[in-house]
């Protein structure tokens, strides 16, 4: 999938809200990769995915996570949208193609952080 096409997608999917979020948050992503010498491409598609499955119901993260075999903590059961950063980092390989683990991860970390992020 290219740029256009994930605007597109997100577009349809979030809540206008949250698509004006994404959109704010992949401009700073730009803004920091460009600072600290990082790849700006890498951080504006880990930025316009990072909340791809912030539009799944609870029910719906779960169920994924389950059948993905993504870690459920007592933590997460309590508030499941704490998953949508691992369950989105899964669908941005499977629905947008991403294969890049510096991507992914970024995505999968965006709401608990961890050790040596880059």
């Amino acid at each position: 999938m290219n740029w256009n096409e994930f605007e597109l997608d997100l577009k349809r999917k979030l809540t206008k809200k949250r698509y004006q979020h994404t959109l704010n948050v992949v401009e700073a992503a730009r803004e920091l990769a460009l600072k600290y010498g990082c790849n700006i491409e890498n951080a504006a598609i880990a930025a316009m995915l990072h909340d791809c499955a912030k539009c799944f119901s609870n029910d719906e993260l779960l169920d994924y996570a389950k059948k993905h075999n993504i870690e459920i903590d007592a933590v997460s059961l309590e508030d499941p949208q704490l998953l949508h950063g691992p369950v989105g980092a899964m669908v941005a390989g499977e629905l947008y193609s991403v294969e890049d683990p510096e991507i992914r991860d970024a995505i999968c970390y965006h709401t608990t952080g961890r050790k040596a992020m880059t």
